[in-house]
């Protein structure tokens, strides 16, 4: 198997195409190794497309992520590995939370919704 951009690396074995690109299947690439590729191929277009992505419509859901990767890379993300990327690059929120830039109408909205969070709970559990 050659390093041949237009090959179809999907049809190849796990581990035959590790080693082809001197990639480690449970670690991954060493620091050192993804930054001199990093410089010989210039970034990760997907986490770029993700950036972008994220930074043109915030709101935009995983499912909804993953579609537009499908669509521009041919890569079927997991819902999970997609929020590994997200939460890597700081694009993700905390789950629960408001988005960084809420306006004061979120905050209090979200406040009221707190305020009765107990409701639900029997009187024994008092």
């Amino acid at each position: 198997m050659s390093t041949d951009e237009n090959r179809a690396w999907h049809s190849h074995a796990t581990t035959e195409v590790a080693n082809e690109l001197t990639a480690h299947t449970e670690n991954g690439l060493s620091e050192q190794v993804a930054a001199t590729r990093a410089q010989e191929h210039g970034p990760n277009e997907l986490k770029a497309f993700l950036k972008k992505a994220k930074d043109q419509h915030p709101q935009a859901t995983g499912g909804e992520l993953c579609v537009q990767v499908w669509e521009r890379f041919e890569i079927d993300l997991s819902l999970s590995r997609l929020n590994e990327l997200l939460h890597a690059e700081g694009l993700s929120n905390a789950p629960g939370r408001p988005h960084k830039g809420s306006t004061p109408e979120m905050s209090s909205a979200a406040e009221r919704e707190v305020d009765n969070a107990g409701a639900f709970f029997p009187l024994w559990a008092r």
